[in-house]
Parts: structure tokens; sequence; C-alpha cells
């Protein structure tokens, strides 16, 4: 059995599609994650003659280095693009928030950055990099919470 490695971008499961044959091209093979709903990149090999050229391909990706956080800087070059959001926030009176991790749209203005999703625009700037940090693609690993009060 071949093994094919997981997404480099997003770590989730990589499949083999096949395009059929059509008129006098033969059957064709490609490797692509799987992950659509969450990996920003879903990368995908050429299509290939063979199930085992694609999977070759595919496998010689390199991984990506665990992110570190856009910093303010990066965030005002990524204005209209989507940044993976990991919230801690807290609302108020001190209780969490119900928003949650996922991929948002980034909105920078010049003196505020925020946060949109189809439910919700949260303005980050005061909790940004402590409550609230933002990547240009999903962390494998979710920073702890933080211990102790609400």
């Amino acid at each position: 059995m071949i093994e094919i490695l997981s997404c480099p971008f997003c770590g989730g499961e990589a499949k083999i599609y096949h395009q059929e044959k059509y008129s006098s091209r033969p059957k064709r093979y490609c490797v692509h994650c799987a992950n659509a709903v969450e990996c920003a990149v879903v990368p995908q090999t050429k299509w290939c003659d063979t199930i085992e050229e694609a999977v070759a391909i595919w496998n010689t990706q390199t991984p990506l280095a665990e992110p570190e956080p856009l910093t303010s800087e990066q965030l005002k070059q990524m204005g209209g693009e989507p940044v993976y959001a990991i919230l801690r926030a807290k609302d108020e009176y001190g209780m969490p928030t119900c928003f949650k991790d996922g991929w948002y749209l980034a909105i920078v203005t010049p003196g505020s950055i925020f946060i949109k999703s189809n439910d919700a625009t949260i303005l980050v700037n005061g909790d940004y990099g402590v409550d609230i940090k933002l990547y240009a693609h999903k962390p494998k690993t979710q920073p702890a919470p933080k211990k102790g009060g609400r």
C-alpha cells in the first residue's frame, strides 16, 4: 500500500483523485488536500499517469513550520485576506466571548484592525497578541488557554 503524507499546510488528510478516460486520453491521477473547509491552501499535484507518480510528487512537499502570530505590520499588508484567529477574548464582564477559533477576513483601517465572519465583526486592537492571535494559516497546535481568572 502506498503511504500518502498529510497536507503540509493544514495537516489534513490527502486523497487520490482520478480523471476518467475521455476520448483518447488515458485515466489520470492527482493527490490533493481533502480538508477544503479549513485548509487555506488546498494544494493539489499536477495530473499524473500513475498513482505512484502523483503520490511521489505529493510526498515531496515541504511542510510549513508552525506559524508565528502575524505582527501588526503584517496584518496591515493582509487587509481583505483571510486570517486564522485564535480567540481567547473576554467581554466587559470578564466572561469568554462566544466567538470561535476559525477563518475570518482581516479588515485593516489606519487606526484599527477588525476581523469579520458571516456572523460578526470583532475589533481586535486592544486584545491583539494577548487574547486574540491571528495567523496566515492554521496552526497545527493551539495555544493553551490562560489559567486562572475568568
